[in-house]
């Protein structure tokens, strides 16, 4: 595979695909989001005004709601572009300030509740982290915005009570150490996910490389029909269903009568396009049921089941008669017969019998006169005679 070819895309679907990650488990994550509230309530009921605590929990609910409202709006819009980067980034930064409230509305009320707070606050940030993993410019926002609204007002309001320095330097050193482990950790997971579109390219590019040459293999080039490869795993099948089954089936052998004089005049390029042409009105004569491949040089074998010899014959006679009165091609205007050979099936008849039955019929058609039918029965080969012939 050229990765070269596929690296764009891949880069962008990866991009897509970690954006639709992200956005799942933040809105998974904000479901549980209540129950963190709940957490801070408790810890700070009787020991921080009451008022402090509802208008907290009103600002985070607020931004709760308009957070859903986007996530959906995010999950609805296709494709995912800039502008769906922005409002993650954009709800992720309000989710970080939102936490980061708790430092001007909870803290310096008591010094063992906020240590507790900012116990909460370190546990915040781990438990987001892994949300982001998928998308480090949601983390960076929501870092900021949970940095923004705690650090500045603890250095601004911090009293003796609360040690507003050490808090400071240390929620920061810990949000830039979860920034880096995070970062290093996203990188493997967005690597990983573009390995495994690659992945998928690839298999699917393999498996449209095996069908092709499955075709090659299995079809001739020149007239794109069925092969001698392909004719002989058909005619293996058939037998094996033949042998199990009480169903009239036959074969049909057809040469190109004195194609070597279409060479000789017109040249090979010529002949090609006969024997193209031949092929394609064989096969608009058959039934779509029927097989027709090229067995080799001007020589065509069509497979008939479901067909008894009668049918097969009325079918042979249709079209010796249709090839006969049609130009194959038209400049030069070159008209052609065909002799053809016709044969059963016979129960535990080999291919190798039936191929020789079928060619011993072709042969008596092309040694008495050629544009004929013959046909073997009673392991004899007579010519075939329509009523009335035209």
């Amino acid at each position: 595979m050229n990765t070269s070819t596929h690296t764009p895309s891949v880069r962008e679907d990866a991009t897509g695909k970690a954006l639709s990650q992200c956005v799942e488990s933040l809105q998974k994550t904000l479901f549980l989001t209540p129950l963190g509230w709940g957490l801070v309530a408790w810890l700070s009921h009787g020991h921080i005004p009451t008022k402090n605590i509802n208008i907290w929990i009103l600002i985070f609910f607020a931004e709760w709601i308009v957070a859903h409202g986007v996530i959906l709006h995010i999950k609805s819009s296709k494709p995912r572009n800039k502008k769906t980067v922005f409002l993650l980034n954009s709800i992720c930064a309000t989710d970080g300030i939102a936490w980061g409230c708790i430092v001007p509305f909870l803290f310096l009320y008591n010094q063992l509740i906020d240590s507790w707070l900012v116990v909460v606050l370190c546990g915040v940030a781990a438990i987001n982290a892994p949300v982001y993993v998928t998308c480090m410019s949601a983390f960076r926002f929501f870092a900021v915005g949970l940095w923004f609204c705690s650090v500045p007002p603890a250095l601004l309001w911090g009293m003796e009570i609360f040690a507003a320095t050490e808090f400071s330097i240390g929620f920061t050193i810990y949000l830039l150490i979860l920034h880096y482990n995070l970062n290093v950790l996203s990188t493997k997971v967005i690597l990983g996910i573009k390995l495994q579109l690659e992945n998928n390219i690839f298999a699917k590019d393999l498996a449209e490389s095996l069908k092709k040459v499955e075709i090659l293999a299995n079809n001739d080039a020149l007239t794109n029909l069925a092969n001698r490869r392909s004719l002989n795993s058909m005619l293996i099948n058939f037998q094996q269903k033949k042998d199990s089954e009480q169903e009239n089936s036959c074969l049909i052998m057809f040469d190109i009568d004195f194609f070597k004089k279409v060479n000789d005049i017109y040249g090979h390029a010529i002949g090609d396009k006969v024997l193209f042409h031949f092929g394609q009105r064989v096969q608009s004569c058959l039934r779509s049921s029927d097989t027709l491949s090229r067995y080799g040089g001007e020589e065509f074998i069509a497979i008939l089941p479901s067909a008894d010899l009668k049918i097969a014959l009325e079918i042979a006679e249709r079209i010796r008669i249709d090839i006969e009165q049609h130009e194959l091609t038209s400049d030069p205007s070159i008209s052609v017969t065909v002799s053809i050979g016709v044969s059963a099936f016979e129960k535990n008849e080999s291919i190798d019998d039936l191929i020789n039955k079928v060619d011993a019929c072709l042969y008596m058609a092309k040694n008495n006169g050629r544009n004929q039918v013959w046909f073997n029965t009673d392991n004899a080969a007579h010519e075939y005679h329509a009523s009335p012939r035209t």
